[in-house]
């Protein structure tokens, strides 16, 4: 069996203590039905000032360890995410690729931005989410 993470990492409606916006790598399983949520989720909050591929090469790193199954390539949607994310995944040797079949992390990230993130200290909502 395939394992395919799609994995998400931006900035997020949250700010630090200093003002900033706080950067988060999202990472889920994919789901090959609609069916609830229920394979592999991981997230690491990042610095603003940590923001590069080798804290997510090492956040990566960290999920792999945790996860049942490392993943045997990965998805993401951000095209202005390429360079950071191809050179994380390809340091670890997982292919991963732009793709629009992110939709188990579509969902899961619509379920954040509505639950998760309003009760975080910081919470900024925005006019425009970042998904």
């Amino acid at each position: 069996m395939i394992t395919i993470w799609e994995i998400d990492y931006y900035s997020r409606p949250v700010l630090d203590e200093n003002q900033k916006k706080v950067w988060e790598l999202v990472i889920c399983e994919s789901e090959l039905d609609s069916t609830p949520l229920h394979g592999f989720r991981y997230t690491e909050f990042c610095p603003g000032t940590q923001v590069n591929s080798i804290w997510l090469q090492s956040a990566l790193a960290n999920a792999i360890q945790q996860a049942p199954h490392p993943p045997d390539r990965i998805r993401f949607f951000r095209r202005q995410m390429f360079n950071m994310i191809s050179k994380a995944c390809s340091d670890l040797g997982i292919p991963a690729a732009i793709s629009r079949r992110t939709h188990t992390l579509s969902r899961w990230s619509n379920e954040r931005h509505s639950d998760f993130y309003p009760n975080q200290p910081g919470y900024q909502p925005s006019q425009n989410p970042s998904v």
